[in-house]
């Protein structure tokens, strides 16, 4: 009986906190789990935050590489193997990153005007090339040389802040949850003056 009993208070506090529809409330009346869609936002910005953070921390990385060995015109470029980074990476950091592309060439890469390239993209079936990132040599800008030390001495984010991040995003999507019942409570009662 004692663990029945427990059960359904465990249940009825998931019930109560997780389970929280808009029309409930009277004076609120719309058809809307909000609790639903507070969680989904919680993933979302979890999902987001280890996305964004891993890419800067890559950005961070390659930056640093290229520095490091002095990459910054087409002699001393270097390929992905030679920086110590996965070309996987290399292209998921590379691709649409436009400050990145901004400071960082390929050997070989075409320079294009703005018009020239929107020549280039006003064209049928105009396609970007696709680099390899395996051979793809890569170095600094010299005209970007500042930026890029200058974003080389940025903190990276670690695996544990990034944790530590969405922990915390955690517990603040529990005290709110918590505090919901009081506030729609609260916002209904406003709402019937």
């Amino acid at each position: 009986k004692i663990k029945n009993g427990r059960f359904m208070a465990i249940y009825k506090f998931y019930k109560d906190y997780f389970f929280i529809n808009l029309k409930d409330y009277p004076n609120i009346g719309i058809d809307l789990e909000i609790t639903k869609i507070l969680f989904c936002l919680l993933i979302g910005i979890i999902i987001a935050t280890a996305i964004l953070n891993y890419r800067r921390a890559s950005t961070i990385k390659v930056i640093k590489r290229l520095l490091r060995y002095d990459a910054t015109n087409e002699e001393n470029s270097k390929t992905s193997k030679e920086l110590g980074i996965n070309e996987k990476s290399l292209s998921f950091i590379l691709s649409n990153n436009s400050r990145l592309n901004r400071l960082i060439s390929k050997v070989g890469q075409k320079e294009y005007t703005y018009e020239e390239y929107s020549k280039e993209i006003k064209k049928r079936g105009y396609k970007e090339e696709k680099t390899d990132y395996k051979t793809a040599r890569l170095y600094i800008r010299e005209d970007a040389i500042e930026e890029a030390k200058f974003l080389s001495e940025a903190n990276s984010p670690t695996l544990l802040s990034t944790v530590l991040f969405c922990v915390m995003m955690v517990a603040i999507f529990f005290c709110i949850i918590l505090l919901l019942p009081e506030i729609l409570i609260l916002f209904n009662n406003i709402l019937e003056k």
